[in-house]
């Protein structure tokens, strides 16, 4: 036998007694889902409930050619956009009864879709996509059963002169018939609850409709052409939605009437409606959509029903007189920048709110009061940044970590109480608090960022956790008026720039497990006058370290009998002598002022 068939016997007994596996790739594609491949077989199963994330980067993308077959338990309610865009060899694909929604392409580049015949695509009661080229004067009648039309399914199809609607499909998403620019004969019926953003946008069928409000079905698609100044709009009983961008930058508008039928206001309906002043929103409205009413600077009063339970991101961002808000407690979802740049002077966020996004009311200088609920875990990305105004604030219990810049750029804050519950704080969170005098972080913070108290210009106390290891980058750069900080024992490193600029501080003391100290970590202290120096082995230094701080002014000790350790040591050699700190009998330290050989200027 040859040595080429006994190693392919050999290879078959391996394959064959499993020694040579599968390989199982696993991770998260979704709140309350999970993802697995099975490299071998080429299988990809979505399990778990709810709607996948949305995703630039598919995260099997890398394995993509290796699928070849998709499998989503029920209880998958969403498959994103772009899903499958790096699948080129997906076959089969087993769709879950519980599908409620497809993202825009996401099935477009696999061997499934390209197997399916030119035409209307539909995967189950919804309707995928128009796939190939359309005949001239073509008129779709879409299949009794469809629940929904897809975003972009018919975008871009010019032959298309008519489309019939059965009663059994409650939504068409944005763009669904975007530019099929002869479209001219549409029915619609009622039971289409839901008409997404630029549906029948550059159709003929839109350029037919006349100016005012256009209706499709029961839902109020678009204020068309030029509105008038000092226009009131009452929208007809019995309408289901207001379309996004339905009124958007209709500057004439000064009231509109909202019947308790409309169930959803879509992205950014009002935005831009610079004359409304007021507006009661519907009973039966839920979410307040993103941007729904952004950039209303003359809107001062909001009515907001109990059935609402989510505010979306910039919802109200921009309305400069709208100065208090009461909001439900049913919201249990304030996303980022709901209220930024508002002219809001006081907020009460009930405690029903669970998360709040970030920048929830950023910029908003003229905020001098908040209240927060005790059910919030943690102070999102630049939450309070720019709030001018907002002197004091009391973190809920329930915060357990401060995100980065949270505070930054409030120049009123004087006090803020950082519970006992905070583990992290990120970077620059505090910076710019130039009115802030003092701070305690508590026990509980393990993590601080960088740059946490730069440029807190009025910052003269400060207590540190006992356990904190790292003074991070810039923490008190530009704390001018600082003047002395006790680091605790456990710091083992100071990092670059961590003091500099803070001119008025005359004291520190390095700690004894300290190894490092940064480029320009005490760069111009120039009111320093004693730097006690305990670690037995001299920390790393660069000759930049203590510049600019104050020739023969500055006091340098050290502990006894290690005068000649650090006068050898690199870089700190650059000082002329030292001073021991030793005891006398009464326990009295004695300390000399000492200077440097070369002055204390490199950069």
């Amino acid at each position: 036998m040859t040595m080429r068939k006994i190693c392919s016997l050999l290879l078959l007994l391996l394959i064959g007694s499993g020694a040579v596996s599968a390989k199982i790739i696993t991770g998260k594609c979704g709140e309350n889902l999970t993802w697995e491949l099975n490299t071998r077989s080429g299988e990809l199963v979505i399990r778990g409930e709810g709607d996948m994330r949305g995703y630039h980067h598919r995260p099997w993308a890398d394995y993509g050619k290796k699928i070849t077959s998709a499998r989503f338990d029920d209880g998958v309610t969403r498959i994103t956009y772009n899903c499958f865009a790096e699948c080129p060899n997906l076959k089969n694909i087993e769709f879950p009864k519980s599908l409620e929604s497809i993202g825009r392409d996401a099935l477009d580049n696999t061997a499934w879709y390209k197997n399916q015949p030119d035409g209307v695509v539909y995967v189950g009661d919804i309707l995928y996509k128009y796939k190939g080229e359309m005949p001239a004067n073509t008129s779709i009648v879409v299949k009794e059963g469809t629940r929904r039309i897809e975003m972009g399914a018919f975008s871009g199809c010019s032959e298309l002169v008519g489309v019939k609607v059965p009663t059994s499909v409650a939504q068409i998403e944005n763009n669904a018939f975007y530019g099929c620019v002869a479209l001219s004969n549409v029915e619609i019926p009622l039971s289409v609850t839901y008409i997404g953003y630029a549906a029948f946008m550059d159709t003929e069928w839109y350029k037919n409709q006349p100016d005012g409000p256009v209706y499709v079905g029961s839902v109020f698609y678009k204020y068309k052409g030029e509105m008038p100044e000092g226009t009131s709009v009452v929208i007809k009983e019995g309408t289901t939605c207001v379309t996004g961008y339905a009124f958007y930058d209709c500057k004439g508008l000064v009231d509109v009437q909202i019947p308790n039928s409309v169930a959803s206001i879509d992205e950014a309906a009002f935005g831009g409606c610079m004359s409304l002043t007021k507006v009661e929103l519907p009973q039966s409205l839920t979410t307040i959509s993103m941007r729904s009413f952004e950039r209303c600077s003359n809107l001062e009063n909001v009515t907001m029903p109990n059935s609402v339970t989510s505010i979306q991101h910039s919802a109200f961002s921009g309305c400069s007189n709208l100065k208090t808000i009461e909001i439900p407690e049913a919201v249990t979802i304030i996303e980022s920048g709901a209220f930024e740049k508002s002219g809001l002077t006081s907020l009460e966020i009930p405690n029903s709110v669970t998360q709040l996004g970030d920048g929830v009311v950023k910029d908003c200088a003229q905020l001098r009061c908040v209240k927060l609920p005790n059910t919030i875990t943690s102070l999102d990305e630049q939450m309070f940044a720019g709030c001018v105004a907002l002197e004091s604030l009391e973190i809920p219990q329930s915060v357990t970590k401060i995100n980065p810049r949270a505070f930054a750029g409030c120049v009123s804050l004087k006090e803020v109480k950082i519970p006992a519950t905070v583990t992290a704080i990120g970077d620059f969170a505090f910076e710019g608090c130039v009115s802030l005098p003092a701070i305690k972080v508590p026990q509980s913070v393990k993590e601080l960022g960088r740059g946490v108290f730069l440029n807190c210009a009025a910052l003269t106390e400060v207590v540190l956790p006992d356990s904190l290891e790292v003074i991070p980058e810039a923490m008190f750069a530009g704390c001018v008026a600082l003047p002395g900080i006790n680091i605790p024992k456990t710091v083992t490193a100071i990092e670059d720039g961590a003091f500099v600029g803070c001119a008025g501080l005359r004291y520190v003391e390095i700690p004894p497990f300290v190894k490092s100290i940064g480029r320009m970590a005490f760069y111009a202290c120039t009111g320093m006058e004693d730097i006690k120096l305990t670690p037995e082995v001299p920390p790393t230094i660069f000759d930049n370290t203590f510049s600019h701080i104050a020739i023969g002014q500055t006091g340098l000790v050290v502990n006894v009998g290690f005068i000649d350790i650090y006068s050898e040591a690199k870089g700190w050699e650059n000082f002329s002598s030292f001073s021991e700190k030793a005891e006398d009998g009464t326990g009295a330290t004695r300390m000399v002022k000492m200077t440097f050989k070369v002055p204390a200027v490199v950069d």
